[in-house]
């Protein structure tokens, strides 16, 4: 693969000039629609209004919304003057908007109204009231010292902040030339955007991503999916997330694809409209596949144009990737697998053998190298041995914002990102993910993988979703906790389930408790917080005397 040396506005541009008239943005719920003349030409409108604001090269600023033209719309002009975008998870409560926009040091905020019962104009209010005093652009406040700048994206009228119209309208002053200097100084190493990791322990960490680790990772995943100008995705990924924005959003606009938007993911939302734009791929968590293999009215929907897309963000089970190509009619479904610190790290490709695509998450892309050690010792395992999966190559982040202790934790000084998976590579490249290092359950010295344990007790009919973790226990150090969410239509009891497990499984294995719930609690990416799940577990089983004594005897 010839790798590509250049900014993410840059590149973009070129696209733009080859398919000058070509359909590339349908936002449906709006009835819009852009081709790519009139996408670009929004970008350069907002990249010139930003410069006309003051921002440098450099600057950070922030987002806060679910999926729109605008959105992305942003992503490429703030790309285009060097401008640092921060995305901020359009889920977050007060305190965790507080922290990443204290955190970031944001000179401008872009934000919506909110959805559902999260309103983000009123969070913004608590926790920076002093913003009532000032008129657009003059904000001064001790808690967020660098922040001057709100502008609304859904262009309402606030005596505190601009709204997007005014941006624009500004914008007209700066001449285009003014914007090609600005974007000819760039270079494809610069950073140019701040993701923050899903936050499953702690404070999210803000990770550093520069244009040329985005661009070669877009195109790698792309032509590993066949993307081309003939394709239309379904984005209702989050953008706010490098599967929405890198590879979905950036990725569809380098191959020419056309993007069908929707704000966020909703199971009736989504088949409507693959089946009303025909569309030819979609991108998706497991989670998001489990709704729409469980919506009652599947079979309705006219999917006979869907063949592509990937599935990652969490473990895939391989009935489930199975029941995606045969049910969903995506035939040429791929399994990736990532994290935040290093966008798409292995990938399948359609070609693979099935048993390859449905039990492993494929080969380490072009300029990745991986290989896996012990978690004690550090030392390189050989094929077939369960270890740690590290990580080096071209897309690994430049580091933690303001985080050098993490940084230096996360890669080490031979550049390896310590992915914290424990994994299996055999002797053709192939990775076979087992679970987290801190999922596995140490039960009276036995190491135990919550995942097995969670897959197997899937494949019990009455099971719709399982998540294992391991909770405080006087004798054996910790013991096995299940969280069952029930398949409405077979019904079983805890007792059922447990002889289910200890039938054919190790003893040791067997869960002490079953708690049946209705949901779990997941991050923005499908992913299980399990930490609340063990706080649960606590509460719920009287274990808080357990927890206090084992950790107060460590």
């Amino acid at each position: 693969m010839a790798f590509i040396y250049d900014t993410i506005g840059n590149y973009i541009d070129k696209v733009c000039d080859k398919y000058p008239d070509k359909e590339i943005l349908i936002y449906p719920e709006g009835n819009i629609h852009y081709n790519y003349h009139e996408f670009i030409n929004l970008c350069n409108s907002l990249a010139k209004g930003l410069i006309k604001l003051g921002i440098k090269k450099g600057d950070h600023v922030a987002i806060l919304s679910l999926n729109s033209p605008e959105y992305i719309a942003l992503i490429i002009a703030t790309a285009k003057i060097g401008a640092i975008l921060v995305y901020i998870n359009a889920n977050y409560g007060k305190n965790e908007f507080e922290y990443v926009l204290k955190h970031s040091d944001c000179t401008t905020l872009f934000l919506t109204n909110g959805f559902k019962d999260i309103n983000f104009i009123d969070n913004l209010y608590s926790i920076c009231p002093e913003l009532k005093n000032f008129k657009p652009g003059e904000l001064k406040s001790n808690k967020f010292p660098y922040l001057k700048n709100v502008i609304f994206l859904d262009n309402i009228s606030n005596k505190n902040m601009f709204n997007l119209e005014y941006i624009i309208k500004t914008g007209k002053d700066v001449q285009d030339s003014v914007l090609q200097e600005r974007s000819l100084k760039l270079k494809s190493k610069d950073i140019i955007n701040i993701q923050y990791t899903s936050g499953t322990t702690g404070n999210p960490k803000a990770v550093m991503i520069n244009h040329y680790s985005i661009l070669n990772n877009a195109f790698a995943v792309g032509k590993n999916l066949k993307y081309s100008s003939e394709d239309k995705l379904l984005l209702c990924l989050p953008l706010f997330h490098v599967m929405g924005c890198a590879l979905s959003a950036i990725l569809c606009l380098m191959r020419g694809a056309v993007l069908v938007v929707i704000d966020r993911f909703k199971t009736s939302t989504v088949l409507e409209y693959l089946s009303k734009e025909k569309c030819t791929a979609f991108n998706g968590v497991p989670t998001m596949f489990k709704f729409i293999l469980n919506y009652p009215e599947l079979q309705k929907a006219d999917l006979s144009s869907l063949k592509k897309g990937f599935i990652a963000g969490s473990y895939c089970n391989p009935n489930l990737v199975l029941n995606i190509m045969n049910k969903m009619n995506m035939k040429e479904l791929t399994t990736l697998y990532g994290q935040t610190e290093g966008l798409t790290l292995c990938q399948n490709i359609c070609e693979n053998p099935m048993d390859k695509k449905v039990n492993t998450v494929g080969k380490a892309l072009p300029g990745i190298e991986t290989k896996i050690v012990n978690p004690n010792t550090g030392k390189e395992v050989t094929y077939g041995i369960l270890g740690e999966l590290l990580v080096k190559g071209i897309y690994i982040m430049d580091g933690y914002y303001k985080n050098i202790e993490a940084t230096n934790k996360a890669i080490d000084t031979e550049k390896w990102l310590h992915t914290g998976d424990l994994a299996v590579k055999d002797k053709e490249g192939f990775i076979r993910l087992i679970g987290r290092i801190k999922d596995i359950i140490i039960r009276g010295g036995e190491n135990i993988s919550s995942t097995e344990i969670e897959e197997y007790l899937i494949s019990h009919p009455a099971v719709k979703q399982a998540a294992v973790v391991g909770v405080p226990d006087e004798k054996l150090g910790e013991e096995i906790c299940a969280f069952i969410i029930p398949n409405d239509e077979v019904k079983v009891t805890k007792e059922e389930l447990i002889k289910f497990v200890k039938d054919n499984l190790a003893k040791y294995k067997v869960p002490k408790y079953i708690a049946f719930v209705d949901e779990f609690p997941t991050t923005s990416s499908g992913k299980v917080k399990k930490y609340m799940l063990k706080d649960t577990a606590v509460e719920l089983f009287n274990l808080n005397n357990v927890e206090n004594m084992t950790a107060a005897s460590q």
